[in-house]
């Protein structure tokens, strides 16, 4: 669902086009990669544990950015009705990662 629902949601943002060499981009880009290279590190029940942690930490990040920066300082119409559809689904996410993480404990 995420998969689906995150590539659905990038191929949108692109139309919209975004600053993608902007410095908070490249922070966010960096992040992740940085987070990815940990997880390859791990293997099996700790990989899950692993992957579901980062799941919770990335969705509560992104709904911080969006409502503390990107909805506040869009001033498109239509950049503001994607960033608050993808601020419903990042909350729908969460709340399914958190169930997760919730249910492997």
């Amino acid at each position: 669902m995420m998969i689906e629902e995150h590539s659905k949601n990038r191929t949108e943002t692109s139309a919209l086009g975004p600053d993608e060499q902007a410095s908070d981009a490249q922070a966010q880009r960096q992040a992740g990669e940085k987070e990815l290279a940990s997880l390859e590190a791990k293997a099996g029940a700790d990989y899950a544990s692993a992957y579901i942690a980062a799941m919770v930490k990335g969705h509560q990040d992104a709904l911080k950015a969006l409502d503390d920066k990107l909805i506040p300082s869009a001033t498109r119409p239509e950049v503001r009705a994607h960033l608050s559809s993808t601020r419903e689904h990042v909350a729908h996410h969460l709340e399914k990662a958190k169930e997760l993480q919730n249910t492997a404990k």
